[in-house]
């Protein structure tokens, strides 16, 4: 009776001992999966911005979100999915730079050879204007001169709705509106005349529609009877000249 009396408060002891560690345990495990289920939304949440950053292009910051993921070392399978959906974006990127490179430069050759183009048929057609023709004083001066304007594109409308000329030592009177006559004053009428010309179209029951307004100098000689002022619907000079 006695032996049983001294052992039975040992055997509960040890049972108690082995009761406490295993709640111990349990609680530990328990703990951990909580934290590991933290980590692992945490790595979730990272990554995704890791994506989001990634298809905007913004590679700096995707790297960032990409490093705090690793850290959490969940998941390497996305992880590796999300460093190829970088790289691949990378080379979007690089490729989209490079097509508009391209079309930049291409663009840049089209404007230089219209400009090269719109300047030799310029040449071309001074040079033309410049000719005499068989009814017009090759040498000496001449009594009267006409001066006209005419555009060339398509935005200038089909009429040239005013002429007008300043300067010079000539006397100038409006023949027609797109046309001035200029006869010789106190000091003949050679000189440098400025003039202002409006392109449009001309409207019978409503007012004209103007569409383009140029402006700029022209040098009158004296030995020609007219003188076309040419223009391009940017006002760039299209072959102005004498004839």
């Amino acid at each position: 009776m006695k032996t049983r009396t001294v052992l039975f408060p040992v055997v509960v002891a040890a049972g108690l001992s082995c009761g406490t560690a295993a709640a111990l345990d349990s609680n530990l495990y328990n703990r951990y999966q909580g934290y590991k289920q933290y980590q692992q939304r945490g790595q979730q949440k990272v990554l995704k911005q890791a994506r989001e950053a990634a298809r905007d292009w913004d590679f700096d910051l995707a790297e960032e979100h990409l490093a705090a993921a690793r850290n959490m070392a969940y998941a390497p399978d996305e992880i590796r999915a999300v460093e190829r959906l970088v790289a691949d974006n990378r080379t979007a990127k690089a490729d989209k730079e490079r097509r508009e490179r391209e079309a930049a430069e291409r663009q840049r050759r089209e404007a230089e050879e219209q400009r090269q183009r719109e300047e030799q048929e310029r040449l071309a057609a001074q040079q033309s204007y410049s000719r005499p023709s068989s009814g017009s004083s090759s040498g000496g001066s001449v009594g009267w001169g006409g001066v006209d304007a005419d555009c060339i594109g398509g935005s200038c409308g089909i009429d040239t709705l005013r002429l007008s000329l300043s300067g010079g030592p000539g006397i100038m009177s409006d023949m027609s509106r797109g046309r001035v006559m200029i006869s010789p004053g106190y000091g003949g009428f050679a000189g440098t005349y400025h003039f202002e010309v409006v392109f449009g179209t001309t409207r019978l029951f409503n007012p004209n529609e103007a569409s383009i307004i140029c402006s700029g100098s022209v040098h009158v000689s004296g030995t020609k009877r007219n003188l076309s002022i040419r223009v391009y619907d940017n006002c760039r000079d299209a072959g102005t000249g004498e004839f």
